[in-house]
């Protein structure tokens, strides 16, 4: 702490609390020393400096928010050398949930690089492209290193502050295929705004229809044209929600998915909203 009766350094007790008293009146500046593998704010940009202002019998309370400064990076590239745009996701080994401080869900950079920051100790796959290909990043699920599927992908171990780098990927672009899909209600009428689906083989949703989101929403005549990409194996269906005259949401009704390879799905398909269940 530097203010108007100098420079004072005091360290935290067992449970993370530092106190000064008697101090005069002023500006005062707050300087968290902290070792390189740890890293001090919830948030970028919020480091371990900051400025108070004390006043006559005041009392001024400043909490500093310290992490691991656990990375792992790479890049991520197309089968032609192109930097891919794709999504990265960095998941526990055991299936626990990372800390809310951890950005372990994200988009790579313009030059394909990712980076994941303040992360703790642990072991922990990488995986891209987690919900599977879409028109923006027609790329498969993988795992590091070149695996479809978590149980043959390689973990990593993160020691605490450690800096792990070259994890990189390059990812075939796939095939696309142009799929006209038309949503009706058992009556025949069409199903505007219904939401058309696809989810695929090795993807945390694709055995969880309650959880899929549309990629596609049907026209005033419930018509919607998708993408489907690759070889992989695909459920595709529609669901949508109806309510009263209010707004209030009286209930979800779904058709029954077609599921087939993706290069072998009907250039047409036609759902019917029968199931109030997936």
């Amino acid at each position: 702490m530097t203010g108007t009766n100098g420079t004072k350094t005091i360290s935290t007790d067992e449970t993370g609390i530092y106190q000064l008293d008697g101090l005069p009146p002023g500006d005062y500046t707050l300087q968290l020393a902290i070792p390189q593998n740890q890293v001090a704010g919830f948030f970028d940009g919020e480091g371990s400096r900051a400025k108070v202002h004390l006043n006559s019998g005041g009392l001024v309370e400043h909490n500093f928010d310290l992490f691991w400064n656990g990375r792992i990076e790479g890049h991520v590239k197309d089968d032609s050398g192109k930097p891919a745009h794709i999504w990265v996701m960095l998941v526990s080994t055991d299936g626990s949930s990372l800390p809310g401080n951890v950005n372990f869900f994200l988009q790579t950079n313009p030059d394909g690089f990712y980076q994941v920051k303040k992360t703790p100790p642990g072991r922990y796959f990488v995986m891209v492209n987690p919900d599977g290909p879409y028109d923006e990043w027609p790329y498969d699920v993988q795992y590091y290193r070149s695996a479809l599927r978590a149980q043959d992908a390689q973990a990593l171990e993160l020691a605490a502050g450690q800096q792990i780098n070259g994890i990189d990927f390059t990812v075939p672009r796939l095939t696309e295929r142009t799929v006209r899909v038309r949503v009706t209600w058992p009556n025949g009428n069409a199903a505007p705004d219904a939401h058309v689906c696809v989810l695929y083989d090795n993807t945390k949703t694709y055995g969880a229809l309650e959880n899929a989101n549309g990629i596609k929403d049907t026209d005033r005549n419930g018509v919607a044209v998708i993408h489907v990409y690759g070889k992989s194996r695909v459920r595709v269906f529609a669901w949508q929600s109806v309510g009263d005259d209010k707004g209030k949401r009286t209930g979800t009704y779904y058709s029954h998915p077609v599921e087939s390879a993706a290069n072998k799905i009907p250039d047409e398909l036609s759902f019917v909203l029968t199931s109030a269940k997936p």
